[in-house]
This record gives structure tokens, sequence and C-alpha cells, in this order.
């Protein structure tokens, strides 16, 4: 999503058997494999996930790039079994 507007919550639905990355980046597109992400979130197996980032929201400089990584500390583009809901104020 490309916005300014800090982010305030994000959700993810899940439908997989092992270990997930969810990758939050600050870009316009999906960068390539490789690219360090603001901030990783690890969700087990058969998990969902929800994050709140308070009243004021979380500031993006560029966009905002959720993407399923099967890492960790940098983004690796994983299956299609999740689904994101994302809020911005």
């Amino acid at each position: 999503m490309a916005a300014l507007d800090p982010l305030a919550e994000v959700r993810e639905l899940a439908d997989r058997q092992a270990w997930a990355g969810e990758a939050v980046l600050d870009a316009l597109d999906v960068p390539a494999d490789g690219s360090i992400p603001c901030f990783p979130i690890a969700v087990g197996a058969t998990s969902n996930f929800s994050a709140f980032f308070g009243d004021t929201g979380r500031t993006f400089q560029t966009g905002i790039v959720l993407v399923n990584s099967s890492t960790a500390p940098t983004k690796t583009i994983g299956a299609a079994d999740c689904f994101f809901d994302a809020q911005y104020l």
C-alpha cells in the first residue's frame, strides 16, 4: 500500500503446516529476495497473528509492503497460504 499514513494494525489468517515469517517492508513494490524488513514477525504452524501499533500507528517513509517470507531476517517470498488485513490511520 503506498501511503504515508501510519500503519495502525495488521492481522493474518494462515492456512499452513509449517513455521513462517511475515515481513513488513518500507517500500512501494515488493522488493527482491534478500531485502531486510523493518521488522519480521514469526508465526508458528497453524497459527494466526495480529499486531496493533497504538493510537498513533507506525510510520513508514515510502510505503507499506506485507509479505509471507520463508525466512525471518530477510525477505524470501513464501507460499501463497495466508490472507492479510491491514488498517492504517
